[in-house]
């Protein structure tokens, strides 16, 4: 199935499978390599998410619990009202004990004394007398509520003495725990004692709305439930980790009183899936700064992206003793709120809040995407797309590829077709293509130069156009790119302030509210302005600063809608195939560059697909998501690095004073191929090589299972497998993969600048891989077409190189020792006969892809007659 590449990604999907996990160290000797084991890798990644705190957090966050208020008047009075009473009944039952006088505890004490009663049986007694007390404060609530009316005293005298319902009785177990959690949570030193009484809090409040329920006014449309165990693995998870807990989504009608959700009885393994999460609770003692819990929220949250196709935001929740704080994951922030003192009426009381309002909200004030409706029972989505002003409804199994980042683009792609899918009928057969991303865009869509549904749209209309005109020196170029269908940008339908429904676009900045939105704008001037300040002191880092400097970019909703389906390279048997693929690619591309001046700026393996086998194969290349217009001026001058690090040239990585041109497509269309003949894509044969070496070692069956083969990779390395030959060092081409970006473009200037220095490239090709000689000719001859042949001395070579200063006619000039020789850089002064070279470069992968076609026809000949 089709599969888009994540361009904020700094290594490609495909990249070697090794476990041990290998991380190189580069230096000018040597490559070295260090192996890690499991323990190490899953260190790695908690600096990793502490790193992405570091990155993404902001603290202190004034009216994130707002964001949750309903957006009917009606259901926010409704939800106020209740929360209100639900607070003061909390209030009741935290102070009920030691509101006695203290002349009747003492004469309870004295009682007991005289009565000669043993001390188990007075503390049963005082667990009793609690409970009555506490049964009589609820049974007076509930009938306050369902009545709407005041009670009278005799009326609050008989249900003081009535036996409490079983409603009642089952709050009642959970009252002494979560009274217990607010009055001494801090005095805990162990987590897992903190998390019944959690769980109890969340439980009570659900059973609160859910007695307090009446037709007369506004429902609550859910309950927010914890799941019933707690410190479990995720079964739907692809990692060790155990969640402390789980808050699921529970019906209002189905929801049985002071209960958490419990899995059905036939079902064996009592652990929580990600794709029924609502949010995530990572408790710490109180010795453990709040803070702590971040790294690991960040870690679990984003299995909640990965498993919810319909997700756009998260909610989650960091508890530390009895102190909260309340998370709100973005698309490319992460909002954590003022501490919650739940050990105050005022922190109890904004808590109570918040649950009673997610029980009121609309879904997508939940994160969930109300233009894509999750069908459990049959088992499929209905995904709307909006197409001038109308909206299409597109129907799928579930998607292709889902988001496996907590931050960035989301990309989650979706074979799709019109037709509704019926359980027990014919298999569903999609015949178009879903993307939808969270990419970054201007917030005036019509200054979006970027936006890939405008570029999809124009290519298919020119392309269109210039087939119906006739033939020309291309060939037909059917099935080699999508063709665009509908799409756009994501609109949600939302109250305004005067109660009319409006069509909002989806933004990261419509998410929030005008209060939070101005706070982070001023927050984010204020850095701007402090590492300006220290650039003007030091510029050392200007790399992490400007990183810094434009932290919180805007992102919009887009959902696109294409027709045209294909397979990803993995599944290319040989390199004749890989070969004839590439080629159609480069000549789709330019087609659109001569048809339509649009270049594409992101040629990675994630971003190629093929379909059909053999010498019918046919390439196609997807995701305009980072193309450009030349028409635009002002989008070409590169002020932006895209695509993905180790395919992207080196005017792209530098970001110098160089256009984008032509040529940069084809200096990453070489990277591919060296990357591809470096490291064998094809993974299920080298997965199958360590099975037959080690054949007593299995991969769990649970985890292996997974739709996504990132995945299925984790999942390997995780268990042990080592997917590359341990004998094999690490290749020449990962150096192109370092975190420093500006090493990456040095690396890559050295390695193409002559045929010596990209020989050692080449030697390091699979040699394993069928026909491996003949993508190795291939990739000399692009670079000795881009890098040695271009006439004039200034165009050729990698490396910057010295111009000579001009003499006058007496010859040395004593000024000249003065003078410095000016560097002239061969990517620039190429890129000003782009189309002369691309041109030369293009007839390369044409010869080589009839060379290629025949090999292949050759070779099913000679399968056809030994079938016979």
């Amino acid at each position: 199935m089709q599969q888009l590449s994540i361009a904020e990604s700094d290594q490609p999907k495909d990249a070697p499978m090794s476990t041990p996990r290998k991380v190189c160290t580069v230096n000018s000797a040597s490559l070295v390599t260090k192996n890690y084991d499991g323990s190490e890798i899953l260190a790695a990644r908690k600096k990793e998410f502490m790193m992405m705190v570091d990155d993404y957090m902001e603290y202190g966050v004034h009216g994130i619990l707002d964001l949750a208020v309903p957006e009917d008047e009606g259901a926010k009075s409704a939800a106020r009202a209740l929360a209100n009473s639900i607070s003061a009944l909390v209030e009741s039952l935290c102070t009920e004990e030691d509101s006695r006088p203290a002349s009747n505890k003492a004469e309870s004490s004295r009682g007991r004394r005289r009565g000669g009663k043993n001390p188990k049986a007075c503390k049963s007694s005082n667990a009793n007398s609690a409970s009555t007390r506490s049964a009589s404060i609820i049974s007076e609530w509930v009938l306050k509520q369902q009545q709407q009316q005041p009670l009278l005293p005799s009326a609050k005298g008989k249900s003081a003495k009535k036996k409490p319902t079983g409603d009642i009785t089952a709050l009642i177990s959970s009252i002494v725990e979560f009274k217990q959690w607010t009055i001494d949570g801090n005095e805990q030193t162990e987590e897992s004692a903190l998390y019944r009484p959690i769980s109890q809090f969340f439980s009570f409040v659900a059973s609160c709305i859910k007695l307090s329920r009446n037709t007369q006014r506004t429902l609550p449309k859910r309950l927010i439930v914890p799941f019933a165990k707690s410190d479990r693995k995720f079964e739907d998870g692809d990692d060790r980790s155990r969640v402390d807990i789980v808050l699921n989504l529970a019906e209002v009608d189905k929801y049985q009183v002071g209960t958490s959700i419990k899995l059905p009885e036939t079902t064996n393994n009592q652990s929580p899936k990600l794709i029924d999460t609502f949010a995530l609770i990572e408790v710490k003692t109180s010795q453990d700064s709040i803070d702590n819990a971040m790294p690991q929220l960040f870690r679990y949250s984003r299995g909640i992206y990965e498993e919810q196709y319909n997700r756009r935001f998260v909610w989650g929740l960091a508890v530390s003793g009895r102190l909260a704080k309340i998370v709100f994951f973005g698309p490319n922030y992460a909002l954590a709120s003022p501490v919650i003192d739940l050990g105050q009426t005022e922190g109890r009381k904004q808590l109570v809040h918040l649950l009673v309002n997610w029980s009121f909200c609309e879904s997508h004030q939940l994160g969930y995407d109300p233009t894509i409706i999750h069908h459990r029972e049959p088992g499929y989505y209905e995904i709307k797309v909006e197409h001038d002003g109308q909206t299409k409804t597109y129907y799928s199994e579930g998607a292709v590829i889902g988001a496996e980042r907590l931050f960035g683009r989301h990309t989650r792609c979706f074979a799709a077709s019109e037709e509704r899918p019926v359980r027990g009928g014919r298999k569903h057969r999609p015949d178009r293509f879903i993307k939808d991303a969270w990419p970054e865009a201007t917030e005036d869509a019509d200054a979006d130069y970027r936006d890939e549904s405008r570029h999809l749209r124009k290519v298919t209309e020119r392309l269109a156009m210039a087939k119906a005109k006739g033939p020309d020196d291309e060939i037909d170029l059917d099935g080699m790119y999508p063709r665009y269908d509908s799409g756009g940008r994501v609109r949600i339908k939302r109250l305004d302030a005067n109660g009319e429904c409006q069509a909002v676009e989806d933004t990261g900045k419509s998410i929030l509210s005008s209060r939070i939105s101005d706070e982070l704008d001023r927050r984010h001037t204020d850095k701007m302005a402090a590492l300006r300040s220290a650039e003007d002191e030091s510029t050392d880092d200007n790399t992490t600063q400007s990183r810094e400097i434009a932290k919180f970019p805007l992102r919009v909703h887009k959902r696109i809608c294409m027709i045209g389906i294909g397979r990803p390279l993995k599944y290319i048997r040989n390199c004749l195939e890989l070969i004839c693929v590439l080629a159609d690619v480069m000549e789709c591309h330019n087609a659109i560059y001569k048809h339509c001046n649009i270049l594409h700026r992101d040629m990675s393996t994630n971003n190629i697909l093929f379909t059909g086998s053999g010498s019918g194969i046919k390439g196609m290349l997807i995701d305009f998501d980072h193309a450009i217009c030349n028409d635009d001026v002002d989008s070409m001058r590169n002020f932006e690095r895209s695509g993905t690090l180790p395919y992207m040239s080196i005017t792209n990585l530098e970001r110098g004073n160089a256009d984008y041109s032509l040529l940069d497509e084809w200096e990453s269309l070489i990277y591919i191929m060296c990357w591809t003949g470096s490291y064998d894509w094809r993974a299920r044969r080298l997965v199958k090589e360590q099975k037959l070496a080690n054949p007593e070692r299995k991969i769990p069956t649970r985890q292996v299972k997974h739709r996504s083969a990132s995945r299925q990779r984790t999942a390997i390395r995780l268990n042990g497998y080592c997917t590359t030959r341990p004998d094999k060092p690490t290749k020449r081409v990962s150096n192109w993969c370092q975190d420093d970006i500006f090493k990456c473009a040095d690396q890559k200037r050295a390695d193409l600048d002559t045929h010596k220095s990209f020989n050692v490239i080449t030697n390091d090709f699979d040699k394993n891989i069928p026909y491996i000689k003949g993508l190795i000719h291939v990739v000399h001859e692009l670079r000795k077409t881009l890098i040695d042949d271009p006439k004039e001395a200034k165009q050729r070579g990698a490396l910057p190189n010295d111009s000579e200063l001009d003499k006058d006619d007496w010859g040395f000039d004593w000024d000249d020792v003065f003078k410095q020789p000016a560097e002239v850089d061969p990517f620039k002064e190429r890129a000003k006969v782009a189309d002369v070279i691309a041109k030369k470069l293009l007839q390369v992968m044409r010869v080589a892809r009839e060379k290629a076609r025949e090999l292949l026809i050759r070779d099913e000949q000679k399968a056809a007659a030994s079938d016979m």
